[in-house]
């Protein structure tokens, strides 16, 4: 599978392989058969993408960080060098440690935060909640979310 590459050129592997191509620059053509002995599905562009929040060293002050987050794009093709994203910094952003409480993180949510989970076991009583629009939830490393009541761990 290759999403939004840029080849220069692109030469068959040979082999039984099934390959999908969408919205790279340079791709080769679908088929399917048994002719050519590899079979390419090819779509010219990625129909929607939103990569990930990833977190930045804020190169204005070397003590800060900042939350970026690429924004969605529609129809496509080749890197993006994420020239559409949000960068929030680390001053409206609440970093839980598995100790938080659900209710703890409800009101940061609440208070407009963003949330970033460290890795953690987090054992919640109750859901998080997110009412605020254009909140981001990131959870880092392997920050597991696990309920201790039959509700879902987090409701949007």
């Amino acid at each position: 599978m290759f999403r939004n590459n840029h080849f220069k050129r692109y030469e068959e592997i040979p082999g039984g392989w099934n390959f999908v191509f969408v919205g790279n620059d340079n791709a080769p053509k679908s088929h399917c058969s048994n002719d050519y002995g590899v079979h390419y599905t090819t779509s010219d562009t990625t129909p929607r993408i939103a990569e990930k929040p990833y977190i930045a060293h804020d190169y204005s002050d070397n003590s800060k960080f900042d939350l970026v987050i690429p924004q969605m794009e529609w129809n496509s093709q080749g890197q993006s060098y994420h020239q559409h994203e949000v960068v929030i910094p680390f001053d409206n952003v609440f970093v839980a440690i598995e100790t938080n409480t659900a209710a703890e993180i409800n009101a940061k949510l609440d208070s407009g935060l963003h949330v970033v989970l460290q890795p953690g076991i987090y054992n919640l009583t109750e859901p998080i909640v997110v009412k605020n629009d254009n909140t981001t939830i990131l959870g880092i490393g392997l920050a597991t979310l696990i309920t201790t009541t039959a509700d879902p761990c987090i409701i949007v």
